[in-house]
């Protein structure tokens, strides 16, 4: 239960322990002196708004602008809205004065289509895909099944919860003519933070703190160089062939900020913890017949070894469901209603909850503003 005490971070009342208080209009955190640390995760309160989000196809042989047509066209009010409010608040400039080199020339050729296509500044929607190496807060859950079906679910948590919601859509993304994989998409961004290449594997992407992780970014991003989180999933899911492809290509691509890679194939899982430069550790989904205790894996946003820090308290919860209900009981809706659906899994920062099962290429997306 939230403390009265904590209140709301949308009233500019935060977290106030040992440090220095930062959270106010556009800053939700506090800075002990060491670190970063978010504030309590906060309920939903308003109306739920329950949809799936359009669709589009995306076919990949055809050139950027042509691409990325159709998707733009319907997003373009959405885009501009989004310019609006924030074309005076990021120094987009400067931001890509100076990270102007983390892209691959395909994707660039895109962002330039894309803010062609939408008349926006292509600095600013450079800037926009950057969006990872800021605060996120996200759940990913892999389980099997007691017949050993592998099912993977999402929860997307991210500030700015309108503008992205009206901003999402489901990619299905075609390749010489067939389907190469499907993905929850924000249009402007050319990186995904989830995805299913049916019968080969499904991803996702979990922010990881680890310090106060801005500062840290921000050093490797201009001395150190890398792949960008989001940019990852993408090039996985085009690339990758199988789940120990996508295991591998997660393990040693170099990246400019860490996080959780959470990869699922028809009959495995692993987390894949990444650092700048490595991986620090792998946990490896177990069998309901070997392991009972290891037939599902909650990750956050903090290091497992550490558990759940005491202002952010998601995935212990989650953990204690999953046991009670049992690998039998457990399948897409009761882990989307019962999990992902409610607190603290479900906060007032959860834009989308999408459950896959890589072995069909299952995906159903919930949007929730």
């Amino acid at each position: 239960m939230i403390s009265k005490a904590v209140g709301y971070a949308g009233q500019g009342v935060g977290l106030v322990g040992k440090g220095v208080s930062l959270v106010g209009k556009g800053i939700k955190g506090v800075f002990t002196g060491k670190d970063y640390r978010p504030i309590l995760p906060i309920p939903r309160h308003e109306e739920l708004k329950k949809y799936p989000p359009p669709t589009f196809h995306i076919n990949l042989d055809l050139p950027p602008k042509e691409r990325w047509a159709e998707v733009i066209a319907h997003f373009k009010p959405a885009l501009q809205d989004f310019r609006k409010h924030f074309k005076y608040i990021l120094p987009y400039n400067a931001i890509h004065f100076v990270l102007s080199k983390f892209y691959s020339h395909d994707h660039l050729d895109e962002m330039r289509a894309i803010a062609e296509l939408a008349e926006v500044e292509f600095n600013l929607l450079y800037t926009v895909n950057l969006v990872y190496e800021t605060a996120t807060r996200c759940t990913s859950i892999v389980l099997r099944t007691e017949d050993g079906k592998i099912i993977h679910g999402y929860n997307m948590d991210f500030g700015l919860q309108k503008f992205i919601a009206n901003l999402t859509f489901k990619g299905i993304f075609h390749k010489n003519g067939q389907v190469l994989y499907q993905a929850n998409a924000v249009a402007g961004s050319v990186g995904m933070p989830n995805g299913v290449k049916p019968g080969k594997f499904s991803i996702t992407l979990n922010e990881r703190y680890h310090g106060f992780l801005g500062l840290k970014n921000m050093y490797y991003i201009l001395f150190k160089g890398g792949c960008e989180p989001l940019q990852l999933i993408r090039e996985v899911l085009e690339k990758a062939n199988s789940f120990e492809e996508a295991v591998k290509m997660v393990s040693e691509t170099k990246l400019i900020a860490p996080g959780f890679f959470t990869i699922s194939g028809p009959d495995d899982g692993v987390i894949v913890t990444r650092s700048h430069g490595g991986v620090e550790e792998k946990t490896w989904l177990g069998s309901t017949q070997k392991d009972e205790n290891n037939w599902f894996i909650v990750q956050t946003n903090y290091d497992r070894k550490t558990g759940d820090p005491k202002f952010d308290t998601r995935r212990s919860p989650a953990e204690s469901k999953l046991s009670a209900i049992g690998p039998k009981a457990i399948n897409p809706k009761v882990l989307a209603d019962e999990i992902l659906a409610e607190y603290p899994n479900f906060i007032s920062k959860t834009i989308w909850t999408a459950v896959m099962t890589p072995q069909t290429g299952g995906f159903d997306i919930t949007m929730w503003y």
